[in-house]
């Protein structure tokens, strides 16, 4: 689940994001579950289960520094791919 807090110009942003996960359809992208608000004006992204958390922390950890350069730089394929 990502947050967004209730402000106007994050907001718009947020909800582009959310756009853009509901266009995208891949194996390697977390795949978008809803949007929804409170009645606070805090919004979240939920999104399925990431069970090695996010790329950025995964490759941060101990298990991260156990991958070789061809995985990384298939990672890297990936993600650009995808912006």
């Amino acid at each position: 689940m990502k947050t967004c807090k209730a402000d106007a110009k994050h907001q718009d942003s947020f909800l582009k994001e959310a756009r853009v996960l509901t266009a995208l359809d891949h194996p390697y992208i977390v795949k978008l579950y809803g949007v929804c608000t409170r009645e606070d004006s805090d919004m979240f992204i939920i999104t399925e289960l990431m069970g090695n958390g996010d790329l950025r922390r995964f490759l941060l950890n101990d298990a991260g520094k156990a991958i070789h350069l061809p995985e990384l730089m298939r990672f890297a394929v990936q993600v650009s791919f995808s912006s």
